[in-house]
């Protein structure tokens, strides 16, 4: 009876993945200030609030992650894990001590920074930097902030935000502002 169990699950969580992939988005009407989207929730839906991001069944918890938040949890192979760095004579052949924002807080010490590839352009980069000539991200300047971050100490920062109005030409996602809505994921455990 167990097997039948298990494979019931396995069957179901087939069927929520086939769905999921197959059901168009629906976005809402309105000012957009909270509740991005209708629909059961699942992968790919996109979201503003946590609770936009209802788990479907039988499938656990579920979160709305912003555009650019680095991944609470990776799972690495041995010798692929992230090194924290400080300078690039810390780092192997053909990686520079930089930011990387898909790299998990978990794995960055005191500096914020890891060795990794050489950044080949703005999108391997936060939001809030871009790729310089050799490989690194570096701090936009408050000429290069896009209308929806704020400038600080002559560099962009990510505002705090209640509404999508209180981000020009962007968006509030869990109480941040963003260039693009946040994505609904399975939380990792």
């Amino acid at each position: 009876m167990r097997r039948t169990s298990s494979h019931l699950f396995t069957l179901s969580l087939g069927s929520f993945l086939v769905i999921a992939c197959n059901n168009p988005l629906h976005l809402s009407a309105g000012d957009g200030s909270s509740g991005a989207v209708g629909g059961a929730g699942g992968a790919g839906q996109t979201c503003r609030l946590m609770s936009d991001c209802p788990a479907p069944a039988n499938t656990g918890s579920w979160e709305c992650v912003r555009p650019y938040a680095s991944p609470r949890c990776v799972h690495h192979l041995p010798g692929e894990t992230p090194v924290a760095c400080t300078e690039d004579s810390q780092c192997g052949a053909g990686k520079v001590c930089r930011v990387d924002p898909t790299v998990s807080a978990i794995w960055l010490g005191p500096s914020g920074l890891v060795c990794a590839a050489p950044c080949a352009s703005d999108l391997d980069c936060p939001p809030t930097d871009t790729c310089d000539s050799g490989g690194r991200c570096q701090a936009r300047t408050c000429t290069e902030c896009p209308s929806y971050f704020s400038c600080a100490s002559g560099t962009c920062v990510v505002p705090s935000c209640l509404k999508d109005v209180d981000c020009p030409g962007g968006y509030c996602v869990l109480e941040s502002c963003a260039g693009s809505l946040g994505v609904c994921k399975p939380m990792c455990l």
